[in-house]
């Protein structure tokens, strides 16, 4: 298998990097200075387990692939940026080439089903970190336990030989990866604790968002109840006890890929997380104040170009009142 890595930020650099150092055949698509940076100097993928330099292919679009019935396509670019790349790859590879969706939310697996024939979710935890060109940081270490969780499984359940050696490849690339009979609902557990993400973009790390946090989670809970859509935290919270989680020197996790694209002058996600449980409780005549508020205001940090820390967690918590 050939796996074409698309989005080569942080968590496809560090699936990608993972992949590689252990054999397998990875193709890179990115975009910008991190694009030329690995075509001309390689990825720097930095761990708890060392700095490696690799030489990664590397391209800016699908169509300088030439695409095989050995492909495996792994979408890792932010929501909002996944119907472009689908489009792209729409004409050029195969509408039969599996389509692995590793990122958070739950409508990309949805939108990529409406192209392609093989869809498949993958539910994602990797701490990792991108804010310099050409340089993935992974913040694990292969001595303390696994370097992410990566379960994958069919769209919209079920699993089938692609997910086995999808997993099986992860697997000997050091992640935890077991084939998901039902990997929505994993996503929709995912999705629930993802609905801090962009807190720590808009309001930094000076105030204690925790009550905040615990705002948003209940009232996700709560839509997702009245939607009669179900989670699993108990498997959720054992995965996370597999991770290798490392320190590296002088290189803290600042923080959310939220906050990353915030400091990078990026965009955040929040529509597709915060938001997608305000569209569920539109629909499910239920009301989600708290999440709608948290994406109107990630919208305006990125249109206003506000830096984390314009407005604190006690003054978001006042405007609910």
């Amino acid at each position: 298998m050939r796996y074409i890595i698309y989005g080569a930020g942080a968590i496809g650099g560090a699936i990608g990097a993972s992949l590689f150092r252990s054999g397998f055949d990875v193709v890179l698509i990115g975009r910008g200075r991190h694009l030329e940076t690995i075509q001309s100097e390689g990825l720097k993928y930095i761990s708890g387990d060392g700095i490696h330099v690799l030489g990664i292919p590397a391209v800016s679009h699908p169509k300088e692939i030439q695409f095989t019935d050995q492909d495996v396509v792994i979408l890792t670019m932010k929501s909002q940026d996944t119907q472009d790349a689908l489009n792209a790859l729409a004409g050029l590879a195969p509408n039969s080439i599996p389509i692995v969706c590793g990122q958070n939310g739950v409508i990309n697996e949805k939108w990529a089903s409406e192209l392609f024939t093989r869809v498949y979710g993958m539910v994602l935890l990797i701490p990792a970190t991108f804010l310099v060109p050409g340089e993935v940081i992974h913040h694990v270490s292969a001595s303390n336990g696994s370097l992410g969780i990566l379960d994958s499984g069919k769209y919209p359940q079920g699993t089938d030989d692609t997910v086995s050696k999808i997993c099986s490849d992860l697997e000997n690339s050091g992640f935890s990866a077991a084939p998901h009979q039902n990997i929505m609902e994993a996503k929709y557990t995912k999705l629930i604790t993802n609905l801090n993400n962009a807190v720590g973009a808009i309001c930094g790390f000076d105030n204690d968002s925790s009550q905040l946090a615990k705002v948003l989670i209940s009232e996700g809970e709560t839509v997702l109840r009245a939607a009669d859509i179900s989670v699993n935290y108990e498997e959720q919270k054992q995965k996370y006890t597999l991770l290798g989680r490392a320190e590296i020197d002088g290189m803290p996790r600042g923080g959310s890929s939220s906050w990353q694209s915030v400091v990078r002058g990026g965009n955040i996600e929040a529509d597709f997380l915060n938001g997608e449980i305000v569209e569920i409780a539109q629909k499910s005549k239920t009301a989600a104040p708290a999440n709608k508020l948290i994406q109107e205001l990630a919208r305006q940090t990125v249109s206003e170009a506000k830096q984390p820390g314009w407005i604190t967690p006690t003054e978001i918590l006042l405007r609910l009142d």
